[in-house]
C-alpha cells in the first residue's frame, strides 16, 4: 500500500462527515423555521381572538344597531320571543310572549250547583213594583211537553193550577172562584175577555190534556171541583 492510499481514505471521511453536517444543518434549520412559523400563526390567532373579544364588548352594540333589521333577526325563531332572554342594565326582562294560566276543568259540584240554579222557577218581574214574586209552576209548560218526572212532585191542587196556568198565560177569564183568586195574584196575568183557546199552541194544548190525565190518574179531588179564594189546600 503506497503512503498516498490512508491520505486520501482520510479526506473522503472528513467530506462525508462535512456532508452529513450540512444536511443536518439545512435540516435543523428547516426545522427551526417551521417552529418558528407554527408560533408566530399561533401568536397571530390569539392576538386576533382577544381583538375580536375586545372589538365586540366595545362595538357590538353600535354594530348591531347600524344591521338590516333581516340580519339582526336571522337567529330568531319568534320576533317576540328570544332563545336566550337576558336581563337588561337596569334590571329588567325584556319582553316575552306569555301565555295564559289554562282554566280549571268544572267540578262535579260546580256542574251540581248549574243544575240547581237552572231548576229554579222562573220569575216573572212585577210590572207595579211589588216586591212580592210571580212564578210560574211549570215555567216550560208552553213550550216544551212534559212528562211524569214533571208532575210527580207536584200536590193535587198545584196540579190544578199548573193545568190552567197554560190557559191563563193568554188571559182566559175563570169560572172556579179558587183559581181568579190565584192568578190574580200573579203580576204576569191579564185579563182577556176575547180569550179562545185556539190562542194555544199544539204543544200547550197537549201539555194541558196530559195534566188533566194524570190529575184523574191521581183521582185527585180538585178536577171539577172549586175550593173558594179562602179554602186552603
Amino acid at each position: 500500500m503506497s503512503e498516498t492510499e490512508p491520505v486520501k481514505k482520510e479526506e473522503t471521511e472528513t467530506k462525508q462527515v462535512e456532508v452529513e453536517q450540512k444536511i443536518i444543518s439545512q435540516v435543523s434549520s428547516k426545522t427551526n423555521a417551521w417552529l418558528l412559523i407554527v408560533v408566530i400563526l399561533a401568536v397571530l390567532l390569539i392576538g386576533a381572538i382577544y381583538a375580536g373579544q375586545q372589538a365586540e364588548r366595545v362595538f357590538g352594540d353600535a354594530v348591531y344597531n347600524v344591521l338590516p333589521e333581516t340580519m339582526k333577526k336571522k337567529d330568531a325563531i319568534d320576533p317576540e320571543i328570544k332563545i336566550h332572554p337576558e336581563l337588561k342594565d337596569d334590571g329588567e326582562k325584556p319582553n316575552e310572549k306569555i301565555i295564559p294560566p289554562l282554566l280549571p276543568s268544572p267540578t262535579p259540584d260546580d256542574d251540581a250547583q248549574k243544575e240547581d240554579d237552572e231548576e229554579e222557577p222562573f220569575v216573572v218581574p212585577d210590572g207595579d213594583g211589588d216586591s212580592e214574586e210571580s212564578t210560574y209552576l211549570l215555567p216550560s209548560s208552553d213550550s216544551t211537553k212534559l212528562t211524569k218526572e214533571d208532575l210527580v212532585d207536584l200536590s193535587d191542587f198545584d196540579l190544578k193550577k199548573a193545568r190552567n196556568e197554560i190557559y191563563a198565560r193568554h188571559g182566559r177569564p175563570f169560572v172556579h172562584k179558587d183559581m181568579q183568586c190565584y192568578f190574580s195574584q200573579q203580576s204576569w196575568y191579564t185579563l182577556d175577555p176575547e180569550f179562545k183557546e185556539s190562542s194555544l199552541s199544539s204543544v200547550e194544548t197537549s201539555n194541558a190534556v196530559f195534566i188533566l190525565n194524570y190529575e184523574k190518574e191521581r183521582q185527585s179531588p180538585y178536577v171539577a171541583k172549586d175550593i173558594g179564594c179562602n179554602a186552603e189546600e
